[in-house]
């Protein structure tokens, strides 16, 4: 069923600049009826709660439905708005992508901390402090610091990112130092939106080995819940999925040490992504049957970690923020797991620490099958996708901007893989966790019941032969 160009025009304009404007304008009407002061001297950080959001929580909820069903019906005519744009079809998404992120990026402050807390980093790392350190006392601030540190504390909340993004964060805010926390704010944002093109592009070169490509190109590019977090919020998750897809890029074109690199520096931005490695070893020595090959990626993989992790400390920058923190912090549907044991007749005694383990070891679990699927020359779609949610419990807590890490879905040669990160994304962008009271968070049943349905699929579906999940 074809629709005309204008038709076509008209649904990309109302996707990625009516319902992002409108969206945008309502939550700076919100930010007036909380009276941000700007001109003090502190920064009030806002925070959507359900006791204080009775008077908005509804419409807001309501504009991002309208902008999510947009949002799908793009995704469901992506190649008929292909044919209809032809070639200009990518440049009209990019276009569109980079304009709403614009929207985003000039919306008022403040709205989310995390990005001052990346000015905070970057500004104390430049001073030569170190901001993976444990400081028992507090630190002589910058006037700008100062500001941050109402919220983040003084000493700061210990930088639980990757050493790659910490250097490359204050490098990019070296010549904005003297400025205003949120003119590097701002600077943060407009760097993590170039990034999401950025992924975009690579995106276009590797999404045609899927024949769904340009639904899932769509599904990344005007997906609202890349163009909020990125934009509005400037979160670092991005910059983990384009070291990641470049490494999935680099891999499929045989570069494989190449690749290792790439998906070092992803993983020094956020550990998250080194639980790939093993799939990316086992698809080089599937392609390759080389163990010469095999050990290059290992070693270029393992160099570019200690290279970032030199400047500020090992330990302290790399083996304490990747173990230490996740050993002391369980991800918490472990937590919600180890509840629903405990009400069991005769299971009330029941420790938590075991419970722990069971999301990290899942997950190591599911890389190594996938490594091993690659080197018998098979694929399990079913353990690819059931990877990607599982990758976003591991974490103490989980907030809804990590659904960004779900992109690698769109590579996996399975139609039901676009349908989940579709789902999850919108469901991230609806169940912040923020939203709703620390005791409740439905985003990790959502999350849970994904995973249950993808095993549950596996029973009935063939093996395919796809492209790996860890390049």
């Amino acid at each position: 069923m074809s629709i005309s160009r204008s038709r076509g025009a008209c649904v990309l304009f109302a996707v990625t600049t009516l319902f992002p404007a409108i969206v945008l304008a309502f939550q700076s009407e919100l930010r007036k009826a909380w009276e941000p002061d700007l001109s003090s001297e502190t920064i009030v950080f806002l925070s959507y709660r359900v006791h204080d959001a009775a008077h908005w929580f509804g419409l807001l909820t309501a504009l991002d439905a309208i902008w999510a069903l947009l949002f799908i019906a793009v995704v469901l005519r992506a190649s008929t708005l292909h044919d209809v744009f032809g070639k200009r079809f990518i440049a009209a998404l990019l276009l569109a992508q980079a304009f709403a992120l614009a929207c985003m990026v000039a919306s008022p402050f403040p709205m989310d901390s995390d990005q001052f807390a990346y000015v905070y980093y970057g500004d104390l790392t430049l001073r030569g402090i170190n901001p993976y350190t444990a400081y028992d006392r507090p630190l002589a601030l910058a006037p700008q610091e100062a500001r941050i540190a109402v919220h983040w504390g003084n000493p700061p909340v210990v930088d639980r990112y990757g050493p790659a993004w910490t250097l490359a964060n204050a490098a990019v805010l070296a010549p904005a130092r003297e400025t205003t926390a949120e003119a590097q704010a701002r600077l943060e944002r407009v760097f993590a939106a170039f990034a999401a093109l950025l992924c975009t592009l690579v995106l276009v070169r590797i999404v045609p080995l899927v024949p769904w490509s340009e639904s899932a190109i769509v599904a990344f590019a005007l997906n609202p819940l890349v163009i909020v977090a990125v934009g509005n919020g400037g979160h670092n998750d991005i910059y983990l999925v384009l070291f990641g897809l470049i490494a999935w890029w680099l891999g499929s074109l045989g570069l494989f040490e190449l690749a290792g690199v790439a998906l070092a520096t992803a993983s020094c931005v956020k550990f998250a992504y080194g639980l790939f490695f093993p799939a990316l070893l086992g698809y080089t020595y599937y392609v390759s049957r080389s163990l010469t090959r095999t050990a290059l990626t290992i070693g270029t993989f393992l160099l570019a970690v200690v290279l970032f992790s030199l400047p500020l400390g090992i330990r302290t920058s790399l083996v304490a923020p990747a173990l230490d923190w996740n050993a002391a912090h369980a991800s918490r549907i472990t937590h919600y797991l180890w509840r629903a044991v405990v009400h069991i007749p005769h299971l009330g005694g029941v420790p938590n620490a075991p419970f722990g383990s069971i999301v990290p070891l899942a997950t190591v679990a599911c890389a190594l099958a996938i490594a091993t699927l690659a080197l018998r020359g098979r694929r399990s779609p079913a353990l690819e996708i059931a990877m990607a949610p599982l990758i976003l419990m591991v974490p103490p807590k989980i907030e809804s901007w990590y659904g960004i890490m779900l992109t690698p879905l769109l590579l996996v040669k399975h139609r039901f893989a676009l349908i989940v990160f579709v789902a999850m994304t919108l469901a991230c962008q609806f169940l912040q966790s923020r939203l709703f009271l620390v005791s409740y968070d439905p985003y990790l049943i959502f999350t849970a019941l994904v995973v249950l349905i993808v095993a549950l699929l596996a029973e009935v579906r063939p093996i395919e032969t796809a492209a790996p999940a860890g390049n």
